[in-house]
């Protein structure tokens, strides 16, 4: 059986274009903001020189997360059926590219949260 939520997104996706309606006709569920000074809703990874993607599973669901510089961020519902994909036992992955730095890191939520909980309390 196909995952519902992979059924929309290539109804949406076959078009060239696509308007909002058209994306909440279909059930899509998703955030898109430009943080013009705000804090990201994830503060882990809250650094103007940092690239972020990633997965996040939230109950049964998978939601995809995308952080560009701290000016953009966006969520996405990938998913309603988390166990069909998600043997992980973390709750996130999450990719980090530091752009002055010339680096990438590939990060569970859990190590995401050590580094901020170390760093917190040094």
């Amino acid at each position: 059986m196909e995952d519902p939520t992979a059924v929309k997104f290539r109804a949406i996706l076959r078009p060239e274009t696509i308007s909002r309606e058209q994306a909440l006709q279909q059930g899509l569920k998703g955030t898109i903001r430009i943080l013009g000074g705000e804090k990201p809703l994830l503060f882990l990874v809250d650094n103007p020189d940092w690239m972020v993607g990633g997965l996040l599973a939230t109950g049964r669901s998978i939601c995809g997360y995308v952080n560009i510089f701290n000016i953009f961020e966006g969520s996405i519902l990938v998913t309603v059926e988390r166990e069909k994909y998600w043997a992980c036992q973390d709750n996130g992955i999450i990719w980090v590219i530091d752009v002055p730095n010339k680096s990438a890191s590939r990060n569970t939520l859990m190590e995401l949260v050590r580094a901020f909980t170390a760093e917190s309390f040094e």
